[in-house]
């Protein structure tokens, strides 16, 4: 009887799944974040938000209020950036003690080595 080698199988396309024990799924979470729209939506979001508490509402003359949104940018970003990091920390921690039922299918229960004997 000879060993012969089976051919090269194609990996699988879809994506890996991600157990809720370890830092893959802060990693996939903040991977979708990255997403231009989702950090666009949260900086204009936080954008408004400081322009109401600043004052720049119509009364403000439009030099003003650009002048305004100008010097209010580097605060946003870094309102934005921390806002997301708090995100994702609170997202995986949620979604790692959610029911079965209710997480999303990129999160994988442990398979123990007990569930095979």
């Amino acid at each position: 009887m000879t060993a012969t080698k089976l051919p090269p199988t194609k990996a699988s396309s879809r994506r890996a799944v991600i157990h809720p024990s370890g830092n893959e799924l802060n990693d996939f979470i903040r991977h979708r974040t990255l997403a231009l729209h989702v950090r666009m939506g949260v900086a204009e979001a936080i954008r408004a938000l400081a322009m109401d508490i600043c004052g720049g509402d119509e009364s403000l003359s439009p030099a003003d209020r650009a002048w305004l949104r100008q010097h209010i940018a580097a605060p946003v970003n870094e309102a934005t950036e921390e806002a997301l990091r708090v995100l994702v920390d609170e997202l995986s921690a949620t979604l790692r003690s959610a029911p079965a039922r209710i997480r999303p299918s990129f999160v994988a229960p442990l398979v123990s080595r007990t569930d095979f004997e």
